[in-house]
């Protein structure tokens, strides 16, 4: 499994729990490093396990894409997904994207300033659509400048961003799912991880494949269900 420059023999466990009966109800092994791309590939078959026309899909930031997000909502899933606050911006200490409001009928941000920026380039991002948008003018002269911007601020939005602004709405109309999240699937990581250890199930899985690691790790995430009350 490579991770940026190096690389390592593990794998990535994908996991779906029930939040009703608090149990494994899906899992995949992977060599995939990250788990953007995986969202929509492991809440898909629970669903179909559970029986169930809709489900709420609750995941971490590390989940986080706007290709993911919208593919969800596609297939009749509904993610709730925090947005990690990365960039330059943030890096720098500036205004962070979302202090900066899309107004989806004039098709222009506000900005922390109160100022429109509109449309003023367009490019690609992973095969989307992006288009930039800015107010070089008005920018030059805002008093918020120096929390801003080093030159002239410019945020972005791909062509499948509603998605995010739906999910951003749900949210923040439901933040306790988010907690509720980390209660229900830490608890069988946590079990797992300690039949993980010396004393319980194999401490190391040997490196022989995703594909044939798959049984193993199909009887590990049994364990929390085996000893579920």
């Amino acid at each position: 499994m490579a991770a940026h420059t190096k690389v390592g023999v593990g794998y990535n466990i994908q996991v779906a729990v029930d939040a009703k009966h608090k149990m494994i109800v899906e899992q995949e092994v992977t060599n995939q490093v990250l788990d953007m791309g995986l969202l929509k590939d492991t809440a898909e078959p629970a669903r179909e396990i559970l029986e169930v026309g809709k489900i709420d899909v609750v995941a971490d930031k590390g989940y986080f894409r706007t290709e993911d997000i919208a593919a969800c909502e596609e297939a009749g899933l509904t993610p709730h997904v925090p947005r990690p606050q990365r960039g330059a911006a943030v890096k720098n200490g500036f205004f962070r994207k979302d202090e900066f409001r899309y107004d989806a009928k004039q098709n222009v941000y506000i900005c922390p300033a109160g100022q429109a920026l509109t449309p003023i380039r367009e490019g690609k991002l992973r095969e989307l659509k992006k288009v930039d948008y800015g107010n070089p003018q008005a920018c030059r002269t805002c008093a918020l400048h120096s929390r801003c911007t080093k030159d002239v601020r410019a945020v972005s939005r791909l062509e499948n961003e509603d998605a995010l602004d739906r999910m951003a709405e749900r949210l923040k109309a439901r933040p306790e799912i988010l907690c509720r999240r980390r209660e229900i699937v830490e608890h069988p990581f946590g079990t797992d991880q300690a039949m993980d250890e010396p004393g319980g199930l194999p401490h190391a899985w040997p490196p022989k494949g995703a594909r044939r690691v798959q049984p193993d790790g199909a009887c590990l995430q049994s364990a929390p269900g085996a000893q579920h009350p």
